[in-house]
C-alpha cells in the first residue's frame, strides 16, 4: 500500500506533465507509465484537494481556474525536487568537500606531498591539506580526516587501522 504522500506527489507529477504536454497521454509516457495510471493519479490527487483541476474532454484538456493556480504553486515544488534529486546523486558519483591528513614531516613531505596533484586532477571537488608535523596533532580540535604517524601508542578516544 502507498502512502498519501506518495500518491500525492505521483498526481502532482502527472497533473504537471498533462498540462506541459497538452495531454494527459503524452504526459503520461513521459513519466514512463500508462494514461490509465496518470488518468488516476490526477483523479486521486483532486479528490484530495476537494476541486476540480482540468476539465477534459476526448479531444482537450484545459485547465479549471483552481488547475490554473494549483499549476502555479507546484510547478516550482517539482522542478525543485528533481534538483534536489540531482543534487543527491551526484554526492554518490563524486566525492567532495575538505579532506586533510596529518602525517609526520619526512613521510608527508617524501612520499605524500608527490602524490596529492594527482589525486586532486581525479578529484577536483575534494579540497585536500597536508599538515607535516612530528610534534603530536590533536586530530579533533584541527579537524583532520586522515592521520599517518608512526607511534608506539595510540591516542586514547581514537581509532586506527
Amino acid at each position: 500500500m502507498q502512502s498519501k504522500g506518495t500518491d500525492t506527489l505521483r498526481g502532482l507529477e502527472s497533473f504537471v506533465k498533462a498540462v506541459e504536454s497538452g495531454s494527459i497521454a503524452a504526459g503520461a509516457r513521459l513519466q514512463g507509465i500508462s494514461a490509465a495510471a496518470a488518468s488516476q493519479n490526477i483523479a486521486r490527487l483532486e479528490q484530495s484537494l476537494g476541486v476540480r483541476l482540468l476539465t477534459r474532454t476526448t479531444r482537450s484538456l484545459a485547465l479549471t481556474d483552481a488547475g490554473a493556480l494549483y499549476l502555479e504553486r507546484v510547478q516550482t515544488v517539482l522542478q525543485d525536487l528533481e534538483l534536489a534529486r540531482s543534487d543527491v546523486a551526484d554526492l554518490q558519483d563524486e566525492p567532495r568537500g575538505q579532506l586533510r591528513i596529518a602525517a609526520s614531516a619526512a613521510f608527508g613531505r617524501h612520499v605524500l606531498a608527490p602524490l596529492i596533484p594527482g589525486f586532486m586532477a581525479r578529484h577536483p571537488r575534494i579540497r585536500c591539506e597536508l599538515l607535516t608535523t612530528d610534534g603530536v596533532v590533536d586530530h579533533v580540535q584541527e579537524g583532520v580526516d586522515i592521520s599517518i604517524h608512526i607511534e608506539q601508542q595510540l591516542q586514547s578516544g581514537l581509532v586506527a587501522r
